[in-house]
């Protein structure tokens, strides 16, 4: 039997337990978590107490879904539109000079008040779920994306992406200090 190094299996179990780990702290502090959204400023109070308990168990489900490799591609899939969404909501809290996440208790390591920082790592936790889509290994599941796609054109992407967001800082910043 061949041994090979699985790449897939290692970003599952990543991005799960990071999901996992956020998801926990969420449903255990939800007045901070619900406090940092109201600083955003963009939400109605109404739809601030739905993503407090919705984003959270969504969290949840999409780790444990990934850790047990049961739909995986399809948690991954579900991942990057999370951290998309993410991402903008970094950038656009950047405008406002709001740049504090509360996806993460003030001493971790994955918890940063500064957007660079927080792009980085959403960028870092998009590449874990693009190998996962791309992966040949795995369950016996179908491809989720054609085989044209490969994980070159994705990271191409996410490098653009990427790039585009810090320049949103970049001119975020320098308008919340002028």
């Amino acid at each position: 039997m061949k041994k090979y190094f699985n790449v897939s299996f290692f970003a599952r179990i990543i991005l799960g337990g990071i999901f996992i780990y956020a998801a926990i702290y969420k449903l255990l502090n939800p007045q901070l978590f619900e406090k940092v959204l109201s600083n955003y400023g963009f939400f109605p109070h109404v739809l601030i107490r739905f993503i407090v308990i919705s984003v959270p168990l969504a969290e949840l489900i999409l780790g444990a879904l990934l850790i047990s490799g049961i739909l995986s591609r399809y948690a991954a899939l579900a991942t990057i539109i999370l951290l998309l969404i993410f991402i903008v909501l970094t950038v656009l809290g950047t405008l406002k000079g709001n740049s504090k996440c509360g996806c993460f208790p003030e001493s971790s390591f994955l918890n940063s008040n500064n957007p660079f920082i927080l792009l980085i790592r959403n960028f870092l936790l998009l590449l874990l779920a693009v190998v996962i889509i791309t992966s040949k290994t795995g369950l016996k599941s179908k491809p989720l994306l054609s085989e044209n796609i490969h994980f070159a054109s994705l990271a191409l992407a996410l490098f653009i992406t990427f790039c585009v967001s810090l320049l949103f800082v970049l001119i975020a910043k320098r308008a919340y200090e002028n």
